[in-house]
């Protein structure tokens, strides 16, 4: 299949899911034809199950030629000056050929492919800067390395690594816990471990009972955890797909448990175990040594319990600083949410517009735009409708230099994101002006930019150039190079569009009725009762122009949603593992203390036969948790300092060592402790003195 022919007969590889989903496997499907973004293509085959694609999450469907690829914005590729934006070129490198000889061979030729494939229609300075690009050689072993593709990887590099802490932190909670239930299960075999060993059976094979013994224990759980495991892979796959617009494949390998790392859980399940079915054994063989068939035991008792309260003290310390992250995760979640973003986002949609492959766009597109939102605004429902040529709150802006051609005010080293708008763009989302006046629709040009360009600022730039002397002055926007001069008409109310986290949002609104030259164009359409409108309405008015389809279609809050996956992804998970993490702990401290209520049963009928009252036996049973408790919460006071200083940069508006929620952490760890004393208190209290005397 060729991939610089345009007019060649349109022809498509599926991937083998969109094959197994689609088509059910079907052999006949090659030749059948399908539609792909308003064009046909035929289907000549299906690719290897294995290949999902280049860019990792994210796999491809449909297998297209690059000169056939449906074009989404508004400039078509096969037209009379063709290009392509992010085109990465695949090669393999030959078994004698190392990736540096490739770079040095590459580096030699560079400047002549660039001098050769310069667009004609580039100036003298943008072509000389486009000579001066370089060609990089990089490993596609995990994917390209593509805009879209490395900015998701920056995002959530944070958050990942968060998550891999807490999951951390949550396993080592389960091995604490598995560690007192095999202390408790030797406590209570010693007699007859020591009797297996004063009976001649060795070490070894005891171990290897109680090894064997726990094998039903452990296979269920990893058959239960295997489960749960595949349940969180389809969570994460339907969050990705409605938050980020992400479809996963039933073929991608995130989706199916990996082998390595349930490998790694084995193992290291198979060694706690083991090494704590040798601890009852060797207690045992120090019981039998000193004599302990005969007495009580109680020197070997008392220490296996110090040992499970060591452990309940660390189980403790972690639970607490799990409690402690998911609350500052929270904290830092809600007010993330209740920012102020500086515009009103209820009823107003983000449609996508892609441009319908193999027609020609209009060569004046102002007529186009116009007529477009004129349409969309005559709609019974709708307020107004602007043309853009980001969506807001995307995440994918376009940060640009900007300097004060008439010095008022010394800034150096400013940028601001930069969006092309329509007039009817502050009244869509809400921003007020606050000084100067806005863009006129009498301005309209006809695609042409003739004169000056007027553009409109955000308050907090125009702060940086003098504030309302700025207006009727000029600012430069871009590279030298590739500058643009444009003239201040307005200042507008600060508005963080493109993501809700910018301190300071510095923007600059250029007037897309004087320069309409956007590729990929946006429409924002507002409601006047708060509703979405239905896109169906916007689908057949987009339709009849005959120039794009709408490609996306989502409300504004979709998009913030959007924007703070991460945050709420983290808060989450972090929420969910401090929850288990308590419920562990708890089971922990109430295992401890039915131990000693049973351990101690002929004790505390002693105590009531000699007048101890029910308060009393209560105090006695909740005392042992004190120092449990004490030693966990200044080990988890500690850990949530250090946790509180690891996701600093994860944060917002919330300091990571607030006092406040650390005392509230300290608090739901003290009520969960004293749920978890409850049932083992009331039956202490509630021993009969005559049956206990009569329990040894």
């Amino acid at each position: 299949m060729r991939d610089d022919d345009p007019s060649a007969r349109r022809v498509a590889v599926l991937t083998d899911s969109l094959w197994r989903s689609a088509f059910g496997r079907s052999p006949d499907v090659l030749g059948e034809e399908i539609r792909v973004a308003g064009s046909v293509f035929s289907i000549i085959g299906v690719a290897e199950p294995g290949f999902t694609g280049f860019t990792p999450g994210s796999p491809a469907e449909v297998i297209v030629p690059l000169a056939q690829r449906p074009w989404r914005g508004g400039i078509a590729p096969d037209g009379p000056d063709p290009f392509h934006f992010w085109v990465v070129v695949l090669g393999r490198l030959a078994p004698s050929v190392s990736r540096e000889q490739a770079q040095a061979t590459l580096s030699a030729m560079e400047r002549r492919l660039f001098a050769e494939g310069a667009p004609a229609r580039y100036t003298a300075s943008q072509q000389r800067e486009y000579v001066n690009r370089r060609l990089v050689v990089r490993s596609a072993a995990r994917g390209l390395e593509t805009g879209g593709n490395a900015r998701l990887e920056r995002r959530f590099e944070g958050p990942l690594y968060g998550s891999w802490g807490i999951c951390t932190a949550m396993l080592l909670v389960g091995c604490v816990n598995l560690a007192i239930l095999f202390l408790g299960r030797g406590l209570a075999r010693q007699r007859e471990i020591a009797t297996r060993l004063a009976l001649g059976a060795s070490r070894v094979a005891l171990v290897r009972l109680l090894t064997l013994e726990t094998a039903p224990l452990v296979l269920v759980g990893a058959a239960l955890g295997t489960l749960l495991a595949g349940g969180m892979n389809r969570l994460v796959a339907v969050q990705a797909e409605s938050m980020l617009g992400i479809v996963l494949s039933p073929a991608t390998p995130s989706l199916w448990l990996d082998l390595r790392t349930l490998l790694f859980l084995t193992v290291l399940i198979a060694i706690v175990a083991t090494a704590l079915a040798i601890v009852p054994v060797w207690q045992a063989g120090r019981l039998a040594d000193a004599g302990g068939l005969k007495g009580s035991g109680r020197g070997i008792v008392g220490t296996t319990t110090r040992t499970q309260k060591i452990l309940l003290g660390v189980q403790v310390a972690v639970a607490l600083a799990l409690v402690s992250g998911s609350g500052l995760l929270t904290a830092s979640l809600s007010r993330l949410l209740a920012v102020d973003l500086g515009m009103r986002m209820r009823g107003v949609s983000v449609v996508t517009l892609a441009g319908i492959p193999g027609v020609t766009p209009t060569a004046t597109r102002v007529p186009y735009y116009r007529d477009l939102v004129d349409q969309l605004e005559a709609l019974p429902d709708v307020a107004s409708a602007s043309v853009v040529d980001f969506a807001p709150l995307s995440i994918t802006g376009l940060e640009k230099p900007v300097a004060s051609v008439e010095s008022l005010a010394i800034s150096a080293d400013v940028r601001a994101e930069i969006l092309t708008v329509t007039d009817k763009l502050f009244e869509t989302l809400g921003v007020p002006l606050v000084a100067g006046e806005g863009f006129r629709r009498s301005d309209q040009g006809t695609g042409e930019s003739s004169g000056e360009t007027p553009t409109i600022v955000s308050q907090s730039l125009g702060k940086r150039f003098g504030g309302e002397r700025l207006i009727g002055r000029h600012i430069r926007v871009g590279e030298a190079r590739l500058e643009k001069r444009l003239r201040v008409v307005g200042i507008a109310a600060d508005a963080q569009l493109h993501h809700p986290l910018r301190r300071e949002p510095h923007m600059v609104y250029i007037d897309l009725w004087r320069d309409p030259d956007i590729w990929s164009p946006f429409l924002l359409v507002k409601t006047r009762s708060g509703a979405p409108l239905p896109s169906a309405e916007v689908r057949r008015v987009v339709a009849a122009r005959g120039q794009h389809y709408v490609e996306n279609y989502r409300t504004l809050d979709q998009n913030k949603d959007r924007a703070t996956t991460e945050n709420r992804w983290l808060a989450n998970v972090s929420t969910g593992v401090a929850a288990l993490s308590l419920i562990l702990a708890a089971t922990g401290l109430f295992g401890l203390l039915s131990y000693h209520v049973a351990s101690r049963t002929s004790e505390i009928g002693i105590r009531m036969a000699l007048g101890a009252r029910r308060r009393q036996i209560q105090w006695h049973v909740l005392r042992q948790l004190l120092p449990v408790m004490l030693a966990g919460t200044f080990g988890g006071i500690g850990l949530t300092l250090v946790l509180g200083r690891l996701i600093a940069g994860l944060l917002y508006g919330v300091s990571g060592h607030d006092p406040r929620l650390l005392a509230l952490s300290i608090a739901v760890l003290i009520a969960t402790a004293a749920l978890a004393a409850l049932i083992p208190a009331r039956k202490a209290a509630s021993v009969d003195p005559v049956v206990a005397l009569r329990h040894e």
